[in-house]
């Protein structure tokens, strides 16, 4: 008869300690939607950044396969630049068309993404199909450039020189500034995108969906 009685105490007093093993705190719940949802929101920003001076980036690139002729000796690497150029130009016009160079579209259509993404993949290319020249020194390029100057047809005045060689080395200079920008942008948004998808898994929530394709695939894809 004791154990009888016992056993509805006993009951009773299991009953809170499972109910609290399987019911998360719903305000947690919410603060972390919240937050992930401001996160999210800034992601968005990084990525349309991004995207906007990746853009800039490629226009860079085809700067400097045009006057890769001024640094090579090779007659064939510089033939070869020329023609990534006009294939990379066409695809600059496709993306020009598509987007308007506009990144801070919220939604940009699949067109406008795709032609973007080819955009990257071919200056991707660009640069590691002659990454010998692109990743010169800016010092080993200016020496480059006077050499090619000073075997110039008819020769050039010292002046002439001198103002050339600073004229065409922005070129280049220009891609290093854009390349180390973009460098560290990427590396930035790989950092918050992987922080922020560890965090929407744990909280069961969607992990961030890119908007102009910027996957962490993409993003460490990136030269």
């Amino acid at each position: 008869m004791r154990l009888l009685k016992t056993l509805p105490l006993l009951t009773a007093l299991s009953i809170p300690l499972t109910n609290s093993g399987c019911n998360p705190n719903p305000t947690t719940n919410i603060k972390a939607v919240e937050n992930l949802d401001v996160k999210n929101k800034e992601l968005i920003k990084q990525e349309q950044q991004l995207a906007q001076d990746l853009n800039i980036w490629s226009s860079y690139v085809s700067d400097f396969l045009y006057h890769m002729y001024t640094i090579t000796e090779n007659p064939e690497d510089a033939i070869n630049a020329r023609e990534r150029l006009i294939k990379l130009g066409r695809i600059q016009e496709d993306c020009a068309r598509e987007t308007r160079n506009i990144f801070d579209i919220e939604n940009p259509n699949e067109e406008q993404v795709e032609t973007f993404i080819r955009l990257l993949s071919h200056s991707n290319k660009s640069v590691d199909e002659f990454k010998s020249y692109f990743g010169l020194p800016i010092e080993v390029i200016e020496t480059k450039i006077e050499k090619h100057l000073r075997g110039q047809t008819p020769k050039l005045s010292e002046e002439e020189i001198q103002s050339q060689k600073e004229s065409k080395l922005e070129y280049f200079i220009a891609y290093k500034e854009s390349h180390d920008s973009v460098v560290e942008q990427t590396a930035t948004l790989i950092k918050n995108l992987e922080a922020y998808n560890k965090n929407a898994n744990a909280s069961r929530q969607p992990t961030h969906k890119p908007i102009w394709g910027l996957t962490l695939k993409q993003l460490k894809n990136l030269k």
